[in-house]
């Protein structure tokens, strides 16, 4: 079945070709991982991590003396942070234990991303050995037909589409830091 020219339109410049891009980063522990994640989800792991290390903030490399400047640094300075690979080595972690049964496979995308809010889309991904075959061979997912699936909600930015959440839910960057859960059925 050929594809219409929103369906390639958004294969050439939406966000499914950046959203496999980071998981290929995240894969292979590429700075790329980082880079590819919007501001508020960096922020977001920021104040994760440094709830889940308080001691952070008395580290002699350290300046901030709160944890919402010190999130910040840490989320706009990266990999020049100097207490950065430690939050990359807990971040990345975290997501591997949680996207694990998708990292390493054949995926597909389901062809038209969900929008979800101005510059918000969601990507879903599945195992392509999950999917059943068309007359043709081509593994495709037919919309009603449940399989596990991954959401990756990707924000547009000027210089292309980056990561908002790995997962059916939107960082909350307030102190502490949360999540709010996506209702699943705007994702079908």
């Amino acid at each position: 079945m050929p594809l219409d020219d929103v369906e390639l339109a958004s294969l050439e410049s939406g966000p499914i070709e950046p959203a496999f891009r980071w998981l290929r980063g995240l894969e292979d522990d590429a700075e790329g991982a980082w880079t590819g994640v919007d501001d508020d989800l960096r922020l977001w792991f920021a104040l994760r991590w440094l709830e889940a290390n308080p001691a952070a903030l008395h580290h002699p490399v350290v300046t901030e003396r709160d944890h919402e400047a010190l999130a910040a640094a840490l989320a706009a300075s990266g990999p020049r942070h100097p207490l950065f690979p430690s939050l990359w080595r807990v971040t990345r972690r975290g997501l591997i234990e949680a996207l694990g049964p998708f990292l390493g496979q054949e995926l597909s995308a389901s062809v038209r991303p969900r929008p979800l809010a101005p510059g918000l889309e969601v990507v879903r991904l599945f195992q392509a050995s999950d999917l059943p075959p068309e007359e043709d061979g081509i593994r495709l997912w037919q919309p009603g037909v449940e399989l596990p699936s991954l959401a990756l909600v990707m924000s547009q930015h000027g210089e292309g589409w980056r990561v908002h959440a790995p997962g059916a839910w939107l960082p909350v960057t307030s102190w502490p830091p949360g999540l709010d859960e996506l209702d699943v059925t705007l994702l079908d």
